[in-house]
C-alpha cells in the first residue's frame, strides 16, 4: 500500500478500524475520505454515504475500514471488485473476522502480529499485510505511580467472561470498573471514556468522575502516573506500545485472538 498515490480511496465502516487507517495514513488531508457511519463522521464530515456515490476508477487502490456491517462491507467489496478496483481490507482488534465479509478482497491488511496470525488462519490462502504502526513518538516513560485511572467502556461482547459485576455495591454506577477504583484508591482521578455504543452508561457516572466523549487522541488522556483499565479492547493494546500500563478488567474466552494482559484485580 502506497499511502502518497493519489488513486487511494479510503472507505470508513467502523470506528474501530478508522482509528487504524488514520494512524497508517497520518497526512489524510491528500486523500479523498468517506464516511458510511454517524460515528465516524467527526473524521470524514461526508456523513452517511451509499456504495452508488463512491466513484471508483479501474486501478484505483480502495482502502475498507472492517466493522460488524456485515452487509454493507459485503457490498462494498462486491462494488469495489465490479468497478475493477483494487480491495484492501483493514481488520482491526482480534475477534469475530469470519463474521466480517463473505466477499473476498484483493488483500487484506493488519496491523500487528496477532491479527497476521488470525487472519490466515481463517483463510490461510489470502494475502495477508501487515504494517506495524510506529508510535514510538508517542512513548512516555511511566513514573511507576498512580495518579489517575482511564476507564475504557466498551460494550458487553462474547469473547468477555465476566466476572468483576460481583464486587458492585448496590447503589453504584452502572461500571464495575469504577466502583472498585473508588473504594480502593480513594484519592486518585477517574476519567471514563465511553466506547460510542455506550454512551448511556454515562448517566449513572458518579459526578466526581471525567468524562471524555467525542474524538479526542487516547494519548492526550493519559500521562506518565496514568493506569488504563477496562474489558478486554485494541485500547489497552495501544496503550501499553506507548509505555502506559494497561489491564483487563474482564477474562477473556478462546474467541478472543489478540495479545493478553494482566487482569485489574492483581493490583486490588
Amino acid at each position: 500500500m502506497n499511502p502518497t498515490d493519489q488513486s487511494l480511496k479510503v472507505v470508513l465502516t467502523d470506528f474501530g478500524s478508522a482509528e487504524r487507517i488514520f494512524e497508517l495514513l497520518q497526512y489524510k488531508d491528500r486523500l479523498e475520505f468517506q464516511s458510511t457511519r454517524d460515528d465516524t463522521a467527526g473524521f470524514a464530515p461526508n456523513g452517511w454515504i451509499r456504495k452508488a456515490r463512491i466513484k471508483i476508477e479501474p486501478g484505483m487502490s480502495v482502502l475498507i475500514g472492517s466493522g460488524h456491517n456485515k452487509r454493507f462491507t459485503n457490498e462494498l467489496l462486491d462494488h469495489c471488485n465490479s468497478e475493477k478496483g483494487i480491495s484492501i481490507l483493514v481488520l482491526d482488534n482480534w475477534v469475530n473476522y469470519l463474521e466480517r465479509f463473505d466477499v473476498n478482497p484483493n488483500r487484506l491488511l493488519v496491523t500487528d502480529p496477532w491479527a497476521r496470525e488470525y487472519a490466515l488462519k481463517c483463510w490461510p490462502k489470502a494475502i495477508v499485510e501487515m504494517e506495524i504502526i510506529d508510535r514510538s513518538h508517542l512513548r512516555v516513560e511511566h513514573s511507576g505511580k498512580i495518579a489517575q485511572f482511564l476507564v475504557i467502556g466498551t460494550p458487553k461482547n462474547k469473547y468477555t467472561v465476566e466476572h468483576l459485576s460481583r464486587h458492585k455495591d448496590d447503589g453504584s454506577c452502572a461500571c464495575p470498573e469504577i466502583s472498585l477504583i473508588k473504594r480502593t484508591f480513594p484519592n486518585v482521578n477517574v476519567v471514563f471514556k465511553p466506547h460510542p455504543n455506550v454512551l448511556f452508561a454515562c448517566a449513572e457516572i458518579p459526578r466526581d468522575v471525567s468524562i471524555s466523549i467525542g474524538h479526542i487522541k487516547l494519548q492526550h488522556l493519559v500521562d506518565n502516573q496514568t493506569i488504563v483499565v477496562g474489558r478486554p479492547s485494541y485500547a489497552h493494546y495501544f496503550f501499553e506500545t506507548i509505555g502506559i500500563p494497561a489491564f483487563f478488567s474482564e477474562s477473556v474466552n478462546d474467541l478472543w485472538h489478540g495479545p493478553k494482559f494482566k487482569e485489574f484485580t492483581s493490583i486490588l
